[in-house]
């Protein structure tokens, strides 16, 4: 009785866990900000007693430049380290502002910097072991995503839809550029089926290093509704598998870039059968392996059922798929205005369910 009582609440709290929205897209995004906000907080407390216990701001000169310097060459070695044990990337604009926030930071200080520049570099071993390491950090966060702790990089709310890279080189081909227009055009096409669509909609396809891994993404602002109803949920399912369908009907088969797009299936699946949606068999809190397995099957015959329409859907719109594909590679992004003509010609089958996103 203990144990089942035991089983009963795991279930509870694993249940809770999963229902437990994060709004960064990114765990590099998580990683950077709690690094962020520790010296930040640290930072503020060093200022606080620095303040009350000097006598004159010329005491707080030295010590606020070097707690600056440490502060910045610690974020510069340890988020290019984070990010690539979490198998993620970091971004150019990122960096950029971060050498220049430091810049300014360190010009506005009034103090000989040199001089504390020049004690600094005077101790060359441990120079050029700080240095070697933030260059060797670097390289590697650049050439080999290392994928430790997280084994996809395409981690995205429900209101959007990404394909990512799984090689080691940052430089995508040209096949991986037909295949990612392709399979962002199918997700793309989905909403051919809504009602209404957001004026913040738009497809985007990255052809050059990109060092988030993302080939690219469908996005728009979703409504702030609490509450999702089946057809929505139906819809969410058709969105994170239109993109592999598009891949199986123009090349036949789908490619290992889109295995996010699985992952995030099985969790709308989930929560579809949870709220009693479909009639397949679920169970809530499955407390033996056979309660596990039979929601395993009813994830995986949803999925197959709804592979099939898909693929039927693209086979339909094929034509209108390639082309769509084709301006997404000229164009790089797509917009509502640049999209709307393509879902006007699109075959809509009656059973693809007419959700308005607008409202």
């Amino acid at each position: 009785m203990k144990l089942k009582r035991h089983q009963e609440l795991q279930g509870k709290f694993a249940n809770l866990v999963k229902s437990i929205t994060v709004p960064i897209e990114n765990s590099s995004d998580v990683a950077s900000a709690i690094f962020s906000l520790f010296m930040g907080i640290g930072f503020t407390i060093y200022l606080f007693n620095s303040w009350y216990i000097a006598k004159d701001l010329t005491e707080l000169s030295s010590p606020l430049y070097l707690t600056v310097v440490c502060f910045m060459s610690f974020n510069f070695t340890m988020r290019p380290v984070t990010s690539m044990l979490l198998g993620s990337k970091l971004s150019n604009h990122s960096m950029i502002l971060q050498f220049l926030a430091t810049f300014l930071i360190l010009n506005v200080i009034e103090n000989d910097w040199t001089s504390i520049i020049d004690a600094i570099l005077s101790n060359q071993s441990l120079s050029i072991m700080i240095f070697a390491g933030v260059i060797l950090a670097y390289a590697i966060n650049y050439l080999m995503p290392i994928r430790v702790m997280y084994s996809n990089l395409g981690e995205c709310r429900m209101a959007e839809a990404k394909l990512v890279k799984t090689q080691s080189s940052p430089f995508p081909t040209k096949r991986d550029i037909n295949t990612a227009s392709i399979h962002e055009a199918g997700h793309a096409l989905v909403f051919a089926a809504a009602e209404g669509i957001p004026d913040s909609f738009k497809v985007t396809i990255n052809d050059k290093s990109r060092l988030d891994s993302t080939l690219g993404q469908v996005s728009f602002a979703r409504p702030g509704h609490l509450l999702n109803t089946g057809p929505e949920l139906e819809f969410e399912i058709l969105l994170k598998l239109g993109g592999l369908c598009a891949e199986r009907t123009v090349f036949g088969e789908h490619a290992d870039g889109g295995g996010s797009d699985i992952e995030r299936y099985q969790s709308v699946a989930r929560h579809y059968l949870n709220s009693g949606f479909s009639n397949l068999p679920y169970f809530n809190e499955p407390q033996t392996l056979l309660e596990t397995e039979v929601n395993n099957q009813s994830i995986n015959e949803l999925k197959d059922a709804y592979t099939t329409k898909l693929v039927e859907f693209m086979d339909s719109n094929k034509i209108l798929l390639v082309e769509l594909s084709e301006l997404l590679k000229e164009k790089k992004v797509l917009r509502k205005e640049d999209l709307m003509p393509f879902f006007g010609r699109a075959t809509i089958p009656e059973w693809m369910p007419a959700v308005n996103f607008s409202e």
